[in-house]
């Protein structure tokens, strides 16, 4: 062998690879069909001053009817939760989930994109939004 010179080198036997033959009794995994909706406010980790306030997020193209907005919130100081469903982008939250107590509450929130199944409950049609935490100051 010297410099320059080109060496045919054979490439090796290819090995057969197996494909599954569908026998139609798989059972067909559900993917998201939706991203998480972008979530505004509040921004992860601020304080919100006392008071009522809108929770706001973009919505998410391609939604049809049966789809719609699942709000997710969580008071971690009082353990109070909340499901909302709506249409809109937005949330205001409700007089009973204020803090009334003096003191700051910790409240955990999300947004995802939810659908009602034949017997009135809804699940998830995309992927769930992530966490986000705020404090709100008591009234």
């Amino acid at each position: 062998i010297q410099i320059g010179q080109c060496i045919d080198i054979p490439q090796p036997t290819p090995i057969p690879t197996f494909t599954l033959t569908p026998s139609g009794n798989e059972t067909p995994t559900p993917t998201p069909t939706y991203p998480a909706p972008r979530m505004l406010y509040p921004v992860n980790n601020v304080v919100v001053p006392p008071g009522r306030f809108d929770l706001q997020w973009v919505g998410v193209a391609g939604l049809t009817t049966n789809d719609e907005y699942l709000v997710e919130i969580t008071d971690m100081t009082s353990g109070q939760k909340l499901l909302q469903v709506t249409e809109s982008t937005s949330f205001t939250m409700v007089d009973s989930f204020v803090p009334s107590d003096g003191q700051a509450h910790s409240i955990q929130w999300r947004v995802s994109v939810a659908r009602k199944n034949e017997s009135g409950v809804y699940g998830y049609v995309g992927g769930t939004g992530e966490w986000r935490v705020f404090e709100w100051m008591s009234q």
